[in-house]
């Protein structure tokens, strides 16, 4: 990888490889697992499994994944309560606090199947893993071909999302995080991608840098990379077709 040997690089380019906030060891710091990977301890959350929910509300994903179900019913015309007899996996899973809300869903109206976790960072499975016992959690990274393969063969998986994650990687790991995502997913399966304000949002007019966008290793300061573009046409160069986008949440549908 680029380095900075000389000191010559621009600041924001150096921000971004001293976080390094594609890898492992970034997400599983002590500091940044209690105020980012997962915001609970294991200890927390063997006394309250809804320790660590941060900004997000259980409720409020529940709306948001019966909208997501809605979207794919409208998209596809298949009947969304047959839909959603499915097998979902969430990449970076953190603390399971999302994945809690899909096992919620299933106890409330039973339309998914098997849920399961994936996250580069030990810690955050072993928090996920006390969160829902009775789920499946793995700690490998989307990137991993070889690993992935091994853990789940391909094919299989009818639903993958990802919320608020993959925006922190560059592209070039995203080139290989999407190849997998088209491998794992069945047959029109489905992709659902939530980011955080892209950089073409009006809250990052005057402080990212445009040559970034297109960069295959850079972000914007937050570590937030790609405009909605950007996204939309790097993954539907992997494979997917787009079906909705709306406010930084994608549906796309493998092709």
């Amino acid at each position: 990888m680029w380095n900075d040997n000389d000191g010559t690089a621009k600041p924001w380019l150096r921000k971004y490889i001293s976080d390094q906030q594609d890898v492992a060891s970034y997400w599983n710091q002590p500091d940044i697992l209690l105020t980012d990977t997962t915001n609970a301890t294991p200890e927390q959350v063997r006394k309250d499994p809804m320790a660590g929910w941060g900004g997000w509300t259980p409720d409020g994903m529940i709306e948001l994944i019966d909208d997501f179900r809605r979207k794919v019913s409208l998209c596809d015309g298949t009947p969304s309560r047959e839909r959603f007899d499915a097998t979902v996996m969430e990449l970076g899973c953190g603390g399971g606090q999302i994945c809690w809300s899909w096992h919620t869903y299933k106890e409330r109206y039973g339309l998914v199947g098997d849920i399961i976790g994936i996250d580069h960072a030990p810690g955050a499975i072993e928090v996920a893993q006390i969160r829902m016992p009775d789920e499946s959690f793995y700690c490998v990274g989307a990137d991993d071909t070889v690993e992935l393969a091994k853990l789940f063969g391909w094919g299989g998986i009818d639903v993958i999302y990802t919320l608020t994650c993959l925006q922190h990687n560059s592209a070039h790991k995203l080139k290989l995080i999407f190849d997998n995502v088209h491998r794992l997913l069945a047959e029109g399966g489905f992709l659902w991608l939530v980011n955080e304000l892209t950089i073409d949002s009006e809250a990052y007019v005057g402080v990212y840098h445009p040559e970034a966008e297109m960069s295959p290793w850079l972000t914007d300061l937050r570590g937030s990379h790609g405009t909605a573009t950007w996204w939309i046409g790097f993954i539907a160069d992997h494979g997917f077709e787009l079906l909705s986008y709306e406010k930084s949440s994608y549906i796309f549908r493998r092709i």
